[in-house]
């Protein structure tokens, strides 16, 4: 523990100290400090840098993770058929009830998926793609930036937006579409996730790490030309695995979801010391207890390409963890975890998931590769029953005498 001199007084804050000191405190409590002790943070001094960096950064003292230059490809995205269906209603909102005029009863929730996926989005009808991408930027700036085997992503102004066609009878990249009822479902979890985002009185638990959902819409059409030349750019600087979105049609359905540009992928990120790699794991395991502790959250999927990564000159990152709110140093790093696809979570009295029962195939990977590997821990600990709450797979309990053979306890 060490004291910094704050305005006219001194309050203890816990610093990250050097490597050649973390030995003497854990990882946690050398990265967190109780917010009780930590004075507004307005007060710092304005000449301080939250993230100071020598010019002259020599490459002994890179941290990275990408050995060699090689690239690992990870598997972009998995089979999404066995996803439970929900109601659209299922999305929890924990805000206090405000007193005001009555409003009207809100309509009955349509029967048919695409209508309720219509509902939560807040339409009546899909729009195009290109007047969401408006809404954001002028179609001449779109930049596509990434691809999954059910999507493309595309930058639009200072927002991510991920397109997924749905419920069309061709195939994509290989694989059916997703169903509407799927789409649905992942909506409402991003929504709900969207709820830790909050820092109001009596609020539990929160955090802003998981990215911030911004807008979710349903399209319909072609792909306009100028999202086609950010393809074909970013085909030809790449080389794209996906198949050419010129082969939808009109009557073609997908989901955009706007999301917050989180930062470059941990794959392809350069960490510049051990302080960075420590705040990194910092925040991801601060921000995975978050949810855990609200709707028993399982990312299930948290491989190093759905974990982004930014530098920012923010000094500290607030957080609640039951009732109690907490500061974690950043070291001028700001994580932002995406991608809930596979994500379990109990939102009310409904459980969200994906029962990957239903597709053996993804356990039958290569021996020895890293995410297949831990796919396979997965059903391991789970027994195959995708439905339930597995905590002590990261946190067990004192009557937990056994693990499976390929789980280390902690």
């Amino acid at each position: 523990m060490q004291e910094h001199e704050r305005g006219g007084g001194s309050s203890p804050v816990l610093s990250l100290g050097s490597r050649g000191e973390r030995n003497n405190d854990n990882l946690w409590s050398q990265s967190v400090a109780d917010e009780a002790h930590h004075v507004d943070q307005n007060t710092r001094n304005p000449s301080r840098k939250a993230c100071s960096r020598s010019s002259g950064t020599n490459n002994e003292s890179l941290v990275g993770l990408v050995a060699s230059g090689k690239q690992v490809r990870w598997r972009r995205s998995l089979s999404t058929r066995g996803r439970v269906s929900i109601p659209a209603a299922v999305y929890v909102d924990y805000r206090p009830q405000q007193q005001g005029p009555q409003r009207r009863q809100k309509p009955a929730i349509p029967k048919d998926p695409f209508s309720r996926l219509l509902q939560e989005c807040g339409q009546s009808s899909p729009c195009t793609l290109l007047g969401v991408f408006s809404n954001f930027c002028d179609p001449g700036q779109i930049v596509k930036i990434g691809e999954g085997t059910y999507g493309e992503a595309f930058i639009a102004g200072g927002c991510v937006c991920k397109i997924v066609p749905i419920d069309g009878d061709l195939r994509v990249n290989g694989e059916l579409q997703k169903r509407s009822t799927e789409l649905l479902e992942e909506v409402v979890l991003s929504r709900t996730l969207n709820c830790l985002r909050r820092h109001e009185s009596g609020i539990n638990n929160a955090t802003t790490t998981f990215v911030e959902t911004k807008d979710l819409r349903v399209c319909q059409g072609r792909y306009d030309p100028s999202l086609i030349r950010a393809w074909e750019a970013w085909d030809e600087k790449n080389g794209s695995e996906n198949d050419h979105p010129q082969q939808f049609r009109e009557k073609q359905c997908y989901v955009v979801f706007v999301l917050e540009h989180g930062g470059t992928d941990l794959e392809s990120f350069v960490l510049l010391d051990f302080n960075e790699a420590r705040s990194l794991v910092v925040q991801v395991t601060a921000a995975l207890a978050v949810a855990e502790a609200e709707y028993e959250f399982e990312h299930r999927d948290l491989h190093w390409g759905n974990i982004l990564l930014s530098r920012k000159e923010v000094a500290t990152l607030q957080l609640i963890l039951e009732g109690k709110s907490m500061l974690v140093k950043t070291n001028g790093l700001l994580v932002s975890i995406v991608d809930f696809t596979l994500s379990r979570m109990k939102a009310g009295d409904t459980i969200l998931y994906l029962d990957l029962s239903s597709d053996p195939e993804l356990f039958k990977g290569e021996r020895g590769n890293k995410q297949t590997e831990t796919y396979r821990k997965m059903r391991v600990v789970t027994d195959d029953h995708w439905k339930g709450s597995f905590l002590h797979s990261s946190r067990p309990t004192a009557d937990q005498e056994t693990y499976p053979s390929n789980i280390v306890p902690p």
